[in-house]
């Protein structure tokens, strides 16, 4: 449901949700039954927009949801997992001299508990995720062929968890980027943009004493690194583009990667931990694409020739 509160902001509401019956009543144990509960889905979101002046705008939206899934895993045990997520988000526009200013914050929680039956053995995990980003951009416009856009964004993600962190590990992520689409001629234009994230470990808890591991390890790492995409386009007729591109990609470790710790409960002497100097993934990629549009049928022909090259794949710990 939408409605209007004058003639200068308004308000979207929204909801919804599902139930599912997945397994039809067998000679379940009962931690084979509490491994398989059924499935279900709630969901619900504010969004208002304001109009604050004739250059300035507002919004702000709430996110509330409740999800029960349950999966096999590839071993074969199933398992049931709840997720309980809120967010809000917050920010403001202006279209000033200096170009189209946005600030914006948003802070989302998320609760995690999954439960387990291994083979006749119960296993149980809670994790509390929580998430803030701040960002900030001006997108500006220089004459009619450049357009650019700088942006800076703080990010702090938290992960705590008593079951396979043994405490909290969080990061600290400073980002700054800048993008620049250039219309060189009428049939010919090139976008290019660059990005750095700048990333902070730290973890606070305790370890296991056979992982090896110190809080030292971790609060003393940090990276940089760089991504960047460029793609030149060529409309060279009505029916024909030619697009070239090149990228470098960087998916940095997650927080279960870097810290996750656990001994099976306490029934293995062995433990499986993830690493404080865990590198970032890099995806390299080039590609030349061809579309042809087909009016005859119509219809668009799309080919492409790429080469990927992943470096430092980051596996499961």
């Amino acid at each position: 449901g939408t409605g209007q509160i004058g003639d200068k902001a308004g308000v979207r509401v929204s909801f919804g949700g599902f139930n599912a019956r997945d397994f039809v009543q067998g000679p379940l144990s009962s931690l084979d039954q509490a491994a398989r509960q059924s499935p279900f889905d709630r969901a619900f979101h504010l969004d208002a927009r304001a109009q604050v002046t004739s250059q300035v705008g507002a919004f702000a939206d709430v996110s509330l949801s409740d999800t029960r899934t349950t999966e096999q895993s590839p071993g074969g045990p199933f398992d049931t997992g709840t997720f309980r997520s809120s967010s809000f988000r917050a920010g403001v526009t202006a279209d000033t001299g200096v170009g189209l200013l946005s600030l914006s914050a948003d802070r989302s929680e998320t609760l995690l508990s999954l439960f387990a039956d291994v083979y006749g053995l119960p296993l149980g995990f809670a994790e509390v995720q929580t998430t803030e980003v701040v960002q900030a951009s001006d997108l500006v416009k220089l004459g009619t062929d450049h357009t650019l856009r700088f942006a800076l964004e703080y990010r702090h993600n938290a992960d705590s968890s008593r079951d396979f962190l043994e405490g909290t590990i969080s990061n600290t992520i400073y980002a700054a980027s800048m993008m620049w689409d250039w219309q060189i001629t009428p049939s010919v234009s090139r976008t290019n943009a660059v990005r750095l994230d700048y990333l902070q470990l730290h973890y606070d808890g305790q370890f296991l004493p056979a992982s090896g591991l110190t809080a030292a390890l971790y609060d003393h790492t940090s990276l940089a690194q760089t991504s960047f995409n460029s793609g030149l386009v060529w409309k060279a007729t009505d029916m024909d583009t030619l697009r070239l591109m090149a990228a470098r990609g960087v998916q940095l470790p997650t927080l279960l990667e870097y810290g996750f710790q656990t001994n099976l409960g306490g029934i293995s002497p062995i433990v499986f931990s993830g690493r404080p100097n865990l590198d970032p993934s890099v995806i390299w990629n080039a590609e030349l694409d061809y579309d042809r549009a087909l009016a005859s049928i119509n219809s668009t022909l799309r080919t492409a020739l790429f080469a990927q090259r992943i470096d430092d794949i980051i596996g499961n710990p």
